[in-house]
């Protein structure tokens, strides 16, 4: 399942940075309000105020982040997947319904943030003249999720295809000098995970012996099926590696020799390149 980058507030250290953030905001915004409408005890009523305004307003942003989400616990559907789960993991100004469905849930949390902080919030404290109403009304629009609508700075990586006469190319580095690194790089350009790979390098001294890729930051990458189609196929060359990993940042993807033979019945090693692609692509 992929994330919106937005979602790291729901999460540490995001959250942390998240509510210290939310607090300084909803304070100044209260205070000020406080002052603008000449409340007169605005210490006291300030202290009633802030924490169920905290508090309503983070659930208000759960609210509305969990029908987000649905999308992407529906993404086996195709049209769900296409034309929305995919598009609001990076930019909710891809088409007209990830717009319509990112205003709807910035709509429902802003609805929320209102009539919470008005319900609740609000009876902390008695003040006249519509005073509470303005309040909560400031609380709203100030703090209302506008961070549902900012774009994703991950670019998604399409998988490279592996053509039909690809797979003699790739068949003919069996068994290569892995200390080779350009024609380890040059067989690595032919598989499906190629696309913004920064570097590969194999390991054949240590335990475990790794072929390592190390994917550009700032990317989405493949999804597993295609990591896990790459690892075989490279354990599959080379008899003489343990293990395939791919890196982005502080994110690793492994995969061990012992659990992908598994996969293909122990015969791993005994498979032709065909027949890997034919199995993934089935």
């Amino acid at each position: 399942m992929n994330y919106p980058s937005w979602v790291a507030y729901l999460v540490a250290p995001g959250l942390f940075i998240f509510l210290i953030i939310l607090f300084v905001v909803i304070s100044v915004i209260v205070l000020l309000s406080l002052k603008k409408l000449h409340v007169i005890k605005v210490k006291e009523t300030y202290r009633k105020i802030i924490l169920p305004a905290c508090v309503v307003t983070f659930l208000s942003y759960i609210v509305g982040t969990l029908i987000l989400l649905v999308t992407q616990f529906l993404s086996r559907f195709d049209w769900i997947n296409t034309k929305l789960a995919e598009p609001l993991v990076t930019n909710p100004f891809t088409n007209f319904y990830t717009f319509l469905y990112t205003l709807i849930a910035f709509m429902i949390s802003s609805v929320l943030i209102y009539n919470l902080n008005k319900i609740i919030t609000m009876k902390a404290i008695r003040l006249s003249n519509g005073k509470e109403f303005r309040i909560a009304l400031a609380l709203t629009i100030f703090t209302a999720p506008y961070l549902f609508f900012i774009p994703n700075n991950t670019v998604k990586v399409q998988p490279n295809k592996i053509e039909t006469q690809d797979v003699e190319k790739i068949e003919s580095y069996r068994s290569m000098d892995l200390s080779d690194v350009n024609k380890l790089k040059e067989l690595m350009n032919l598989l499906e995970s190629a696309n913004s790979y920064k570097d590969v390098k194999a390991d054949t001294t240590n335990s475990p012996r790794t072929i390592t890729i190390i994917y550009e930051e700032g990317i989405k990458t493949p999804e597993n099926s295609v990591f896990e189609k790459d690892s075989a196929i490279l354990l599959n060359l080379f008899s003489n590696i343990d293990r395939v990993e791919f890196i982005l940042g502080d994110v690793y993807y492994t995969f061990d020799y012992s659990v992908v033979n598994t996969i293909h019945q122990n015969q791993l090693r005994n498979m032709k390149i065909e027949e890997l692609l034919e199995y993934y692509n089935m």
